[in-house]
């Protein structure tokens, strides 16, 4: 059993409000607090705008999610994951982030990239990874004028 300064010293603390928000897409904002490449770990939260559709994608991992704010869904006229509900977003299911009508926010927890396809489901169009996240989250926030935070522990 580790004592209490092994655990205060490899224990992971961050606090959101350090981190700033950056849009990714149209309409939809992140905080990136944690990020491990090696693990393709991604700890985020995401702010979306009233009825934001995010692109078709399937999940190669495990994806939970914690809302807060707002109501969201895989579907675009249902509504129901409301503030205090978790989901375990599907592997392998082609699906779509859907917001409702009005500002959402909920935290994220991925483990392993995201497959982003056309419009049919056709073809792959992009692939989303820890560090394609880091790089994209860091030029944004250079870009914007904000501290790069550090999000790679």
């Amino acid at each position: 059993m580790a004592n209490i300064k092994e655990l205060l010293v490899s224990t992971l603390y961050a606090n959101f409000d350090d981190h700033p928000w950056a849009e990714i897409n149209k309409g939809q904002e992140i905080k990136v607090v944690q990020l491990r490449p090696s693990e393709n770990l991604i700890v985020l939260q995401l702010r979306a705008q009233p009825f934001v559709v995010g692109g078709l994608h399937k999940h190669v991992g495990f994806t939970f999610g914690f809302t807060t704010k707002g109501a969201w869904s895989h579907n675009p006229k249902e509504f129901p994951y409301l503030p205090n509900s978790f989901v375990c977003e599907p592997i392998d299911e082609f699906h779509r982030y859907c917001n409702g009508p009005g500002i959402t926010e909920t935290y994220f927890i991925n483990i392993g990239e995201q497959l982003y396809y056309d419009d049919e489901g056709r073809e792959i169009i992009r692939r989303s990874t820890a560090q394609s996240l880091h790089d994209k989250y860091m030029a944004k926030c250079e870009e914007l004028g904000l501290p790069r935070p550090n999000v790679m522990n």
